[in-house]
């Protein structure tokens, strides 16, 4: 078995191929790591919690406010109530 930790991962060239559950490679437009409608979001939130070094809640919490409303599939209060959850997960620490 190889590993990597995510810290070699700079000096290695490494492709990252979505795919399905059946080994085909998926289209851009389903690459679930990177959905079209996170785009309009500048910076993205992933730079937003390094940037300020937040831990696993307040990144979610954050990361569900900025997204709020953006997947079609979800409305604004869904993402606004997972992002209570996280906060009153981290207000009990």
């Amino acid at each position: 078995m190889f590993h990597i930790s995510p810290y070699d991962l700079d000096s290695y060239n490494v492709d990252i191929i979505m795919t399905d559950k059946y080994g085909n490679n998926r289209p851009d437009n389903q690459d679930k790591s990177n959905p079209k409608y996170y785009a309009k979001l500048n910076p993205q939130p992933i730079e937003v919690i390094e940037a300020w070094w937040l831990g696993y809640n307040l990144g979610n919490a954050v990361k569900y406010i900025a997204r709020a409303s953006s997947n079609a599939g979800e409305s604004i209060n869904d993402d606004l109530k997972k992002a209570i959850w996280y906060l009153q997960r981290e207000m009990k620490k």
